[in-house]
This record gives C-alpha cells, structure tokens and sequence, in this order.
C-alpha cells in the first residue's frame, strides 16, 4: 500500500462548515470514482482527518503551518489509473479542489507503527518541519526519543515524509512536515504536546499539533 498525508486549508471565503460539509459530500463521492478503478478498491482506505482545534503551534522562522484538514489515503497503486484519468474522475476532482482549497501540501509517507483507527480514543496530528541545517538523521532520532508512543498514548504511528506533491493552481507549504505523528489518547486536554514539543524546538523549524475529529470515508 502507498500512504499519503495532505495537508489541506479552506478558500478564505468558505467557513469551517461549508468547508467540511463539502469535502465530505460532493469531494468524496469524486474521490470515490476515482478509487473504484483502483486495483483491489475495497482495500483502498480513505480517511478524512477534520481539525478540531489547534492544540499547540511554535514556528522559529519559516511561516506556521494553515492546516484546516489532513487527507489520509492508503492506495493499491502509486498514481490514479489511465481509467480513472480517461473517465474525468481525476479532472473533476482538480476543479473541484480549486473551487473550496485554499492550500494543498501532499506528503508521501512511510509510516513507523500501527495506523489503524482506535475507536476508544481522541485523536492527534502532530507536524513537524525539519530545520535545514540538521541531518535527516539527528532530526529522526530526536522524533523517536521524543514521541516514544509508549507512555502517553494507547496507539501512535510516526510519519516520516519521502517525497511531496503539489497543485500548481493551489498556495502550499513551503516548508512541508518532515514527519507527521498520529497519536490516539484518553483525553486530548492532558496529553501535553507542548512539552514533547519544546523538546524538539532545536530541530525543527515549526510544529504543529491538532486535536482531530475523523471522518473514515472508505476502510
């Protein structure tokens, strides 16, 4: 399976409702066609990540992230297939996009852990971009000691960022997460993202955290 995160901000003129109400409606049953020309389609899953609110935000320099939603996909092939492109779905999906978008950040992820959904518990999504001078190395490392998902979380999966994709019709982040954590916890409000976060203030150059309302489309 190919994992994608995108990172998603509403046009300036839709309000979080007509923002929601549409991704979930019209944009959904266009990324519906477009997943049942997949190979093996009813693998596909396809989940729709809503902010609730931000938690935490710091940013050393680069501009702090405008995240209104996070798409998460698992794919069964690494592109749409010609027959989603020759049958319009694709082409409909773009226009759509640009008509309630106003930002598109796609990341390609390899995930590090368990990703499936925890019915039993709140769910967050923390971003992190990685400060240009420090190593891909050093900046994992740091994650890892700091996110070690054991203690404060009942499940969690790391997210490093292989590659991105953007939409050149669509404003995007111009410093994109490096990694993207998904933690599933007992009570957001005692989670305390901030204190993981400060941890990592000497890699990154912004962090993000959100506290997520799900919507599972398709798995």
């Amino acid at each position: 399976m190919f994992k994608r995160l995108v990172l998603i901000a509403r046009k300036a003129d839709h309000s979080p409702e007509q923002f929601r109400t549409h991704w979930s409606g019209p944009h959904a049953d266009i990324i519906k066609r477009i997943i049942a020309h997949f190979p093996d389609p009813e693998t596909v899953r396809y989940t729709q990540n809503r902010v609730a609110r931000t938690l935490w935000q710091h940013s050393s320099s680069a501009q702090s992230f405008n995240v209104d939603g996070f798409v998460e996909i698992h794919l069964t092939a690494r592109a749409p297939p010609e027959a989603a492109v020759s049958s319009g779905a694709v082409a409909s999906m773009l226009e759509d996009e640009l008509g309630f978008l106003g930002a598109f950040t796609e990341c390609h992820v390899e995930a590090e852990g368990s990703d499936l959904h925890d019915a039993r518990a709140q769910k967050i999504i923390f971003i992190a971009a990685k400060k240009k001078e420090i190593d891909e190395r050093t900046f994992a490392t740091a994650v890892r000691q700091a996110f070690g998902l054991g203690a404060t979380a009942l499940q969690g999966v790391r997210h490093w960022t292989t590659a991105t994709s953007v939409r050149p019709k669509l404003p995007h982040e111009e410093a994109p997460p490096s990694v993207l954590i998904e933690l599933w916890v007992e009570n957001v409000d005692t989670a305390r993202v901030e204190d993981v976060g400060r941890d990592l203030m000497a890699v990154a150059v912004k962090q993000s955290a959100y506290e997520i309302d799900p919507h599972i489309v398709l798995g």
